[in-house]
């Protein structure tokens, strides 16, 4: 039902807009219709899929149960290259900049190790999670290094 559809993330206005004002539903599946010429997935701000938009604009909405999907597969995630996503004003602690400062990363599409556009963020937050509860319990700072998230990620599976 959704393989081979992208999907789109619409925002809390969007969804009031689709809720409450039929013709801007309309319009809005009119537009979605041709920004994606396959026919798109729509998802809640809390990426639930609940309605499928033709290319011809037309709604079909979804029963339940609704699946979800994870913030990284949607195809309006905000992009590295035009700095829109908030995860290149992180802090990086080795440079105590921003993470989109580093000279390694400035003009490439890397995400934070913990930027939810990434596939891995959640394995590698979980993990770094676990090693920080374990240096506490060895009476050390539970601060690790940007190195350690980098790796964990390379080890995970993440570029």
């Amino acid at each position: 039902m959704y393989d081979g559809y992208p999907l789109h993330r619409l925002n809390s206005a969007h969804i009031r807009l689709w809720l409450y004002v039929p013709v801007l539903q309309r319009q809005l599946a009119s537009w979605l219709g041709r920004q994606y010429k396959t026919g798109v997935v729509l998802l809640s701000p809390t990426l639930f899929a609940f309605a499928k938009v033709a290319p011809n604009g037309q709604v079909t909405p979804l029963a339940p149960p609704f699946k979800r999907f994870q913030f990284w597969q949607c195809d309006n995630k905000p992009s590295l290259r035009y700095n829109e996503c908030a995860c290149r004003n992180y802090i990086d602690p080795e440079s105590g900049d921003r993470w989109g400062a580093r000279d390694r990363e400035r003009l490439s599409d890397i995400h934070h190790p913990f930027c939810q556009g990434r596939e891995t963020a959640a394995v590698v937050w979980k993990q770094s999670f676990k090693s920080a509860t374990a240096r506490m319990g060895e009476g050390k700072s539970p601060q690790a290094r940007l190195d350690e998230w980098i790796r964990t990620t390379k080890d995970v599976g993440g570029r």
